[in-house]
């Protein structure tokens, strides 16, 4: 794996540099930079056309600025009450590092700004929904592969089973990694190596995180290409709301994360959250259908 940003160059340039930028770090910044650069070209584009008020974008920066506020305390408070040994072995660190974070806290927390700044500048719910699509799915694509690539410890169970056939034509990695020299510094250490992240999981484990970056990159080229067909407004956010929860869902039962028993069944915070998403995409779905039949 890559802690660091030279490690990828290093590697693929055989050459020794020494970055200090973190791995982690620049996908998450990068993340971030990407999904408000299609906030703002889509409230662009909507203004044009009518669908929202004009000047729209002109808003991008304080959406930017609301939602990064709001969004970093969600992704802090739930993954603390799944990890709440981090918080009460030091509160600060736990806090402010930039590890540990939690989508589903951030996503949640993040809609909710995206819903207190659309009210007040006048932007219908709706569209601010379909707005916000596309930019968390190519969001999620560069944090995600920021995680798989830095091996932060957001990897799945392990894997020991037989790789599929038909997946023979993709490196192994897709279907179980040792994640040497992970940035979580988990597993034992690897022989000889002398820098500083110097350990690989004993096991292979399913690379979740590179699966769910696919996943999340493949929601975004369909949603981002059925963008401008004509529709009722708010499908787009309630697509996105189904499709990422049943993924996640099913990801989950092969990732490592605490898991709760709900009503007899052993569900992590992460599952039990995606039905809710789910759930609200499906009536979404019938509400905004419903306000268009009332609407003619």
């Amino acid at each position: 794996m890559f802690p660091r940003i030279s490690d990828i160059f290093n590697y693929f340039f055989g050459t020794s540099v020494q970055w200090p930028v973190y791995t982690y770090n620049f996908f998450l910044v990068s993340a971030l930079a990407a999904a408000f650069i299609i906030v703002h070209l889509e409230l662009k584009r909507k203004s044009k056309t009518g669908e929202i008020p004009k000047k729209s974008e002109s808003h991008t920066i304080h959406y930017a600025m609301l939602v990064l506020i709001f969004a970093f305390i969600g992704l802090k408070a739930a993954h603390l009450l799944d990890y709440p040994g981090q918080f009460r072995a030091d509160p600060w660190k736990a806090i402010m590092t930039l590890n540990g974070l939690s989508f589903y806290g951030g996503l949640i927390m993040g809609t909710l700004a995206v819903i207190i700044y659309s009210i007040y500048i006048k932007v219908p719910l709706p569209h601010a929904g379909d707005i916000a699509a596309p930019a968390i799915c190519l969001g999620y694509t560069i944090g995600r592969m920021g995680c798989h690539l830095s091996g932060d410890g957001c990897w799945g169970v392990e894997n020991l089973n037989p790789e599929h056939a038909w997946m023979s034509f993709l490196p192994d990695y897709f279907w179980s990694c040792h994640y040497p020299n992970n940035a979580a510094n988990v597993g034992i250490l690897i022989p000889g190596c002398l820098q500083e992240n110097c350990h690989a999981l004993p096991e292979p484990v399913y690379p979740t995180s590179l699966y769910e970056s696919i996943i999340a990159f493949l929601l975004f080229v369909f949603i981002w290409s059925v963008r401008k067909w004509k529709r009722t407004p708010g499908y787009l956010f309630a697509i996105y709301l189904v499709i990422e929860g049943l993924a996640r869902f099913l990801i989950e039962f092969i990732r490592i994360n605490p898991k709760y028993e709900v009503a007899g069944i052993c569900l992590s915070q992460a599952q039990i959250i995606s039905v809710f998403a789910i759930l609200t995409g499906l009536f979404l779905f019938w509400l905004f259908n419903k306000l268009v039949l009332i609407g003619k």
